[in-house]
């Protein structure tokens, strides 16, 4: 058969195309390779490469900061960056994940709400209280992560101490930023991404280790941080407690709560209470008629929603240097277990009790201007939150303030 002279152009085509596609196939696989050999390396081969890459901001190459995760050392961090981060800032690399390993004994710094502090701020959202993982998973969901423990007493560490607790975190970077700083919450499926990715990094730890226990698959559609408040009657949640204890007849007393769930696994709770603008008005007019509240109340004018607020925290399990109550200027006491009392010269409180035979910090704080006019209205309302605490959590030895801390000062 003749040949027709336009055959050949066509077929020298196919076989560049070929060359081509071969070699696009090649570099995409040895890109692959590479981006896996970064992400194992820097992150103890504990993070699954397939979860990370249906993250937000996953895309083009990946990178590392130099920081990676210790498996024997049980510690350590790995941040991951991405190319498709970077072009979102206009740079070429940026921050797009984190995870992080550790043991309970060691990161279980804690520190109350400060009363300097506001109780929702839509630029600082770390007030916001943390939400339970649930599903028989010990975890905590911020708005820009997820932290699980996992039990594991009978392994030893190199010095021959015992494991106790593991702690792993999952990080998402939102704008490159975390969301604890960009005031944005990650979106529903990063937040079911983040809570199995620190899933896996805690169970593949644990394997490593030699614990025995491992943690089940997180329940789908966790929610997320809450920053919402709510009539204190409908309260459910952390805030149950309050919606018992709430009168009305009392001028004063926060009427609105800002709750989350619930868990018997979580290690901390809080339950935020305000007091709505219009009744923080009607209090702060009837205190100004009295010459000795003037002087104190110039500078703390109630103009925002949930300015005068009170917050009640709980504390649970490891935490050898106790629970920081803020002093001011950036300082803390510690609130040792077998304690209790007042912040001096503060609007902040602690009561102390054993539950699971491990000691817990139950704290109340008062933002600043409500803490100079409330003090003396907070004994019968932190006794009610730290009552419901400890029959729900079996709690025992209950160590409480004097009722002369609750005075004004």
């Amino acid at each position: 058969m003749k040949r027709t002279w336009w055959r050949r152009p066509i077929i020298l085509l196919a076989c560049v195309g070929a060359v081509v596609a071969a070699g696009l196939g090649g570099w995409t696989l040895w890109t692959e390779w590479q981006d896996k050999r970064v992400v194992d390396e820097a992150c103890a081969g504990l993070v699954p490469r397939g979860k990370l890459g249906e993250l937000p901001l996953s895309g083009g190459r990946i990178s590392s900061n130099g920081e990676s995760i210790d498996v024997d050392k049980i510690s350590g961090t790995c941040m991951l960056a991405s190319t498709e981060a970077g072009e979102a800032r206009g740079q070429s690399h940026r921050a797009f994940f984190s995870a992080g390993v550790s043991t309970a004994s060691r990161s279980s710094r804690a520190d109350v709400d400060d009363s300097l502090d506001t109780l929702i701020d839509d630029q600082r959202r770390y007030s916001y209280p943390e939400s339970p993982v649930g599903g028989g998973i010990a975890g905590l969901i911020s708005d820009s992560g997820v932290q699980v423990r996992l039990s594991c007493p009978e392994v030893r560490t190199g010095n021959g101490e015992p494991v106790g607790t593991l702690v792993a975190s999952a990080v998402q970077y939102v704008d490159s930023y975390a969301p604890l700083f960009s005031g944005r919450q990650m979106d529903q499926r990063t937040r079911d991404n983040l809570a199995s990715i620190a899933v896996d990094v805690a169970n593949a730890l644990a394997a490593k280790l030699g614990c025995a226990e491992r943690l089940p698959d997180p329940p789908g559609r966790l929610p997320g941080t809450n920053g919402k408040l709510k009539e204190a009657a409908a309260a459910r949640g952390s805030c149950s407690w309050y919606g018992r204890a709430y009168r009305e007849d009392v001028p004063g007393l926060p009427d609105e709560v800002l709750e989350t769930r619930a868990d018997p696994l979580a290690w901390q709770e809080k339950c935020g209470l305000a007091v709505r603008t219009e009744k923080a008005l009607k209090l702060y007019r009837s205190l100004d008629k009295k010459p000795d509240h003037r002087a104190a109340l110039r500078e703390n004018y109630p103009d925002k929603r949930a300015e005068w607020w009170a917050s009640t925290q709980s504390f649970f399990g490891e935490f050898p240097d106790g629970v920081g109550l803020p002093i001011g200027g950036g300082d803390s006491t510690r609130a040792e277990p077998g304690t209790a009392g007042r912040v001096e010269e503060g609007t902040a409180w602690w009561a102390t009790s054993v539950c699971d035979g491990k000691p817990a910090v139950h704290t109340l704080t008062l933002g600043y201007g409500y803490g100079k006019v409330a003090a003396h209205l907070m004994e019968p309302v932190f006794r009610a939150y730290v009552k419901d605490v400890a029959e729900r959590r079996g709690c025992m030895n209950l160590q409480f303030p004097r009722s002369s801390d609750f005075t004004a000062r």
